[in-house]
């Protein structure tokens, strides 16, 4: 990492090889994509925009959800089971151990526990860190924004202005970031 000078920002490499306003949005905005400002992530996520030229763009067939699909019937054809719509309110754990999930309605037994919530909330309803240091790191640590994305359908094709992938950045694009951080 010290020998590719990659702890500098993303955005301060950027600058050593472009000069064109154009060029540098163009190569330093891929840390958005993870909620991190280009002008403080590390310059090791430059590797983004090379990945994307040199292996292009991949995408599962179907949509992102067909993955959803794919790797819940992989889990439940090996004796998984999914329950949805039940919030969940405690986890119980016993030795840092999870062994069961408490919903409104119901208690699971579980021998392990995979959560997309907020790591935050999660360790909140673990029995067993209660007064555990990393909610209170968590609860001191600095968030990333979360990404918004709108699908809108329309009747009219716009192939030849917009295609697949295309990102719109606003004239003042450092001002702007510096507003969303």
């Amino acid at each position: 990492m010290l020998r590719l000078d990659a702890i500098r920002s993303v955005s301060s490499i950027v600058s050593d090889f472009f000069k064109s306003e154009f060029a540098h949005r163009l190569y330093s905005f891929h840390p958005l994509y993870l909620g991190a400002n280009p002008k403080r992530a590390p310059g090791a996520l430059s590797f983004i925009p090379y990945l994307e030229r040199d292996q292009g763009v991949w995408f599962a067939k179907g949509g992102m959800y067909s993955v959803i699909t794919a790797l819940s019937k992989l889990f439940t054809d090996n004796g998984g089971v999914i329950i949805t719509n039940s919030e969940v309110v405690a986890i119980e754990t016993v030795e840092k151990k999870v062994k069961s999930v408490k919903t409104k309605d119901s208690s699971y037994d579980c021998d392990i526990l995979v959560s997309n919530a907020d790591a935050l909330k999660t360790f909140e309803m673990t029995s067993s860190s209660k007064s555990n240091a990393a909610i209170r790191r968590l609860k001191n640590a600095e968030y990333s924004m979360s990404l918004f994305m709108i699908y809108i359908g329309t009747k009219k094709q716009y192939r030849e202005k917009l295609r697949h992938h295309t990102l719109i950045l606003g004239k003042d694009y450092n001002k702007l970031l510096d507003e969303i951080f």
